[in-house]
This record gives structure tokens, sequence and C-alpha cells, in this order.
């Protein structure tokens, strides 16, 4: 069942997230970014390297320096080499562009500057390596069936084009993509299920980070989806065999399109997945974010200090692109690629088991703070800090033993102790400030953290300590639509407490019931204050908890909305449930309640029907309490 929970979680928050506005706002931009370069024609570096005109400049240097007796003093075996190098050239010219042995020249005509490096004779070159990979990519090319290269973006195919991405965009934009996702799925409306989560602290944080770690790869691929299709459209998908030449640990490497592609995307979700971990140990331990995520950060740097023991480690490059990113991009991609003619350098005595570490490590040390932070219990989300075994009360009774309510230095309630059978309805009556709707929080286990409760809350026979469980059978509807997602429909929200409780009702019977059906598939920004508050009770219904909690539910209601939530609130305690609802309507309570909990601060009492003698039982009640206390203010609610 917890696997199924932890599922149904994942996937009705992958629902709003797929309707949040900013998400769709940063994959709108992204995917706006990358289709720029299929319409601009970007240079790859395809054009210098191989391009008919790039070549006639090569071979008319050639001649020029030759006519010009730059080596009537150079040695025989340089002459030679020269001579071969302006034989291949002459060669390429005369092959078809885009032909095997138009490639296969060039790639001869490399060979030779290589040779020529390796005897002495060719100076500004960074590297017998940067050679060696400018005559390994010609030479994979011209094996292919259609031989091509690409000099502009606008002729790539789609499937090259997003190889092109992976090598030239700078590595902070990957990484900027699950950080942007993390926050809105964390601190937007992600709030609103996990505050009403059947889950432990740590099953809740593992859905967090599987949220946003799938969400973020999501994001990405409808980025980077318009311009494959128009890339497609206009030059086809590409040959999967297309060969990439990188430089990777002091090796020439050469891989397909294909394999580049699949480990880039698994680089991705590492490195979403890694920062969800980063974000959600944060999110879920600490008050001051900020200082937890530059230690975090830090413990999490440690990994990287292979990276940083190298003496020749490029600075300038590893600081700009951060630590991580940098391990784990190039354990991915290596370091040069040769595919859009630019060369970025790779730590030179870094290994695949030093990237491997790293990636590891930083991955290690964000799980291990999640689940540390989730093993901590913060007094302030714990709703009762003293327990009295002798008050358990009997099954089936809400049994409260309430000593003392205080909001910072305001005692609110004090005294306060009461036993509810099941399958009544209880009201909840003040005036404003004397602590209704804290107590209803304190009553499902969340007063905040500025309140200070001393007492104890027992059902079923049990404390209610543990605010994991208490969630299963307390439902607080507030007196404000804070449960609401704006952009998902009134169905949406139904059918999310029907998955979460596992409710025996049926999403058409609570729909009917609360006349919500022609609004089935409205979003919430569309309904009027009335009907907000009418699915805010609709969904308190439909969660088949055990205690309901009401907090001023009859407001903004019609009349026959009135009718409507009194029914469903009689149906509720018609099958054992217990009702405890907070409101001003006197008269509405008086016709409803069999109890009514009168908060006074020093004289809370508990009143019965019978108690009040006539209709006006808590009318009464109220006038001969609250006569003196009129001109009294207190803070709090």
């Amino acid at each position: 069942m917890k696997t199924c929970d932890c599922l149904t979680y994942v996937r009705l928050n992958l629902e709003v997230l797929a309707r949040n506005r900013g998400i769709m706002l940063l994959t709108a931009l992204l995917a706006l970014v990358f289709c720029i370069p299929v319409f601009l024609s970007v240079p790859t570096g395809a054009d210098y390297l191989y391009g008919r005109a790039s070549i006639e400049d090569q071979r008319a240097l050639l001649v020029s320096q030759v006519s010009d007796g730059v080596y009537d003093t150079a040695p025989q075996e340089l002459n030679s080499i020269i001579a071969d190098e302006r034989a291949c050239l002459d060669r390429a010219l005369e092959s078809k562009a885009d032909s095997r042995e138009y490639y296969d020249a060039i790639a001869d005509y490399d060979n030779l500057l290589l040779k020529e490096y390796r005897l002495g004779y060719l100076n500004g070159v960074d590297s017998e390596l940067s050679l060696e990979a400018q005559e390994r990519l010609p030479r994979a090319i011209s094996m292919l069936a259609h031989p091509e290269s690409y000099d502009s973006t606008t002729k790539m195919p789609g499937m090259i084009l997003l190889a092109y991405y992976c090598g030239a965009v700078p590595a902070i934009a990957w990484l900027l993509v699950p950080v942007l996702v993390l926050y809105m799925s964390l601190e937007g409306d992600g709030k609103r299920f996990y505050d009403r989560a059947l889950l432990s602290k740590l099953e809740m944080n593992a859905c967090r980070v599987l949220v946003s770690g799938i969400a973020s790869m999501l994001v990405l691929v409808l980025a980077l989806a318009p311009c494959f299709v128009l890339a497609t459209v206009f030059n086809g998908v590409g040959q999967t065999e297309y060969p990439v030449v990188f430089i990777q640990y002091g090796d020439v490497v050469e891989r397909t399109v294909l394999v580049q592609l699949g480990l880039f995307a698994v680089f991705e979700a590492v490195l979403s997945m890694m920062f969800a971990c980063l974000g959600v140990c944060v999110y879920a331990g600490s008050r001051n974010r900020a200082i937890s995520s530059m230690v975090i950060a830090l413990v999490g740097g440690i990994s990287q200090l292979p990276f940083y023991a190298s003496k020749d480690a490029p600075w300038h490059a590893l600081l700009p692109y951060m630590v991580s990113s940098y391990s784990a991009s190039s354990f991915a991609l290596g370091g040069a690629s040769y595919a859009n003619g630019a060369e970025v350098s790779l730590v030179p005595e870094a290994s695949a088991s030093h990237c491997l570490f790293a990636v590891m490590g930083a991955f290690a040390v964000c799980a291990l703070g999640v689940i540390s932070f989730s093993r901590l219990k913060s007094k302030n989300r714990w709703a009762w800090n003293h327990i009295r075994p002798d008050s358990l009360g009997e099954k089936s009774l809400l049994s409260l033993s309430l000593d003392a309510l205080t909001v910072g230095k305001n005692q609110l309630v004090k005294g306060l102790q009461f036993d509810m059978p099941a399958g009544q309805i209880w009201g909840l009556v003040a005036p404003n400030g004397h602590g209704k709707t804290t107590l209803l929080n304190t009553l499902w286990g969340d007063a905040g953290p500025s309140v200070r409760v001393s007492g104890s809350l027992c059902f079923h026979a049990k404390v209610c300590v543990d605010r994991e469980e208490m969630r299963k059978v307390f439902f607080l509807v507030p007196n404000r639509p804070s449960l609401l997602i704006p952009y998902m429909t009134v169905a949406f929200h139904l059918d999310r407490c029907r998955r979460i409780w596992h409710s025996p009702r049926t999403l058409d019977q609570v729909l009917d019931r609360f006349d919500l059906t022609g609004l089935k598939n409205t979003p919430v920004s569309r309904l009027s204050d009335g009907n907000r508050q009418l699915l805010n009770v609709a969904m308190a219904y439909m969660s088949y908890c055990e205690v309901v909690l009401l907090d001023e539910p009859m407001n903004a209601l019609d009349v026959r909305h009135v009718a409507i939530v009194s029914n469903a609130l009689r149906d509720e305690a018609g099958r054992g449930a217990h009702v405890i609802i907070s409101s001003h309507l006197i008269g509405n309570l008086e016709s409803l309640c069999d109890a009514s909990v009168l908060l006074t601060g020093d004289d809370s009492r508990v009143v019965t029907r019978e108690m009040g003698g006539d209709s006006k039982w808590i009318a009464n009640v109220y006038a001969q309490l609250f006569k003196t206390n009129d001109s009294k203010t207190r803070k709090g609610r």
C-alpha cells in the first residue's frame, strides 16, 4: 500500500507541475532559445576545417609558401611532407564535396600535419592529441553511408543538432533547469500535497526528489523537441552512426551520435536527481536555507578534491561551470568535441574513476542529508508535547485534555477538557481572537511555530502525537481556499482526495452531492468564492476521514449551499465521524450541532442542547459568558 501511495503522490504532483505556469514559461523560453540556431546560420567549425573554400585557401597558402622559397632551406624530409600535403589538397579539390574521397583526402592531409608536428616542424598547435582528433573525425565521416559535414546549424539534421547542443550549450544551462524546476515544485503548489501526506517524512522527501527529477527531464525533453522536429523537417533525422570525436583522459575517443545522446541523457538524469536531493535536504530540515545550502555545497565539494589536486587544473574552466556539473559532464561527454569545432580542456590528471567518485560522492552526501533531516522531529511540527495516559478515554471517543494553548505570550485557552462521542457534530464558538482557528490547527497537528501546547489529544484510546498518523484520520478544512490549486479543476481536487485517502466514495457521487457536476472540469481560478468553499467541504467529504475539522465552512455560501453542506455533515456524523465546526453563525450551529465548545480563555466549557434550555441554547450561554468580555481584545485566532 505504501508503494501505491508514493506513486499516487508522484503522479498527482506531476499533474500539478504540468499545469504550473512557471514551468510552462520555462519550457517555452528554453524551446525558443533552442530553436534560434535552427533559423540562424550559427557556424559550427566544420566549414573552417572541411569546407571547400577552406581547403582552397590552405592549398593557396601552401603554394604561395613554396613559391616564395619558404622551404628552400628546409630538410628533404619536410619538403617531402609538404609535397604530399599539397597532393592531398589537390585530391580533395578534385573530388566531389561530401563524398568518401573528399573526406579521405582531408584525413590524409591531417595525418601529414600530425607527422609534421611529431617531427618538430609544426608550431602553434595545442597538442598532438588535438591533431589526432582532427584526423580521426573526417576519417570516420568518410566511412558513413552518406558522408557529410555541417558547417552551420541550419543544415544539421535533428539528431546531429541535439548532439551539437550537448557540447555547445554551457553546462550552467543544463544545471539551472533542475534547480528552477525544484524551486517551483517545492515552493509552489506542491506544498498543498505534502502537507496532506499520509507518508513518513522520508517517503515524502523521496517523492519530492523523484517528482523534481522526472519534471526536470520532461522540461528538457519538451524544450528540445521543437528544435529537433524543425531540424528533422528541414534536413531529416540524420545518421545514428555519425561520429563525435573528442579528447578524454589523455586519449582520443570516438563515439556515435546515438551513444553520445544516451550518455548525455544519463548525465542530466543524475544531475537532476542530485540537485533534487540537495534541495529537498535544505527544504526539509532547515529554517535558514541559505546557510544550509552553502554548508551542503561545501560538503559535496569534498568529493571534487581529486580535480583540484591536479597541478594543471584549469581553474578558469572549473569555476564558471561549477564543480559537480563539470565533473559529471566530463565523465559523460569528455573534454573536447570536434563535432562543433570547439575545444574544452579537461583536467589532465583526471581519470574515469575520479569522475565516478565525484558524482557518486556528491549524490551520496545529498542522499544522506535527506535521510538525516527526514528523521529529525521539529518541535514546531508536533502539536502535543504533554501526554496524559490516564485521559485516553474509551474507544470511539475523541478526548481532549488541554492545559494551555498559547500564541507567543498570549494565552488563548486554558483548562479545556471534553470527550466527544463518534457520530456527533460539535460547534466551536468564540469572538474573534479567542483561538478557534488556532485550536483547530492544533487538533489537526500543525499549530504553527509560535504556538505552544500543553495537554493531550486521544483518539480511539491512543494518544495523538504522531503528525503522520493524525493525517490518516483527521481532515482540516481551513477558512481560506489554501487547499485549492488555481489552475487545476474541481474533478482533479476531488479525485486527489479519493486516491490519497482510498475513499470508497466515487467522483460522480460527491459531485452530485455538492451540486458541482456542472463545474467538474472548471479550474478553481474560475470559481466563485462560494463554490470554492463548497469544494473545500466536498474534499473533506470525499476523504472519508474519521475526524472532520471545519473552520467557518459556511462563509460565502448561499442559502441553498448552506443546506447542502449541513446535510452532508449530518451524513458524515451518521456514518460515525466526529465533526467539529467553528462558526460565527450561531443560528446555524444551533440547528446542526449536538454540542458546542465555547472558548473564553480561563473558563472554556462544553454546552449541550439540554443545557441551553431552548432553541437558543448556544446564544443564551454565549451571551452570559461574553457579556463582560466585549471590551477585551485578544491576539491570535
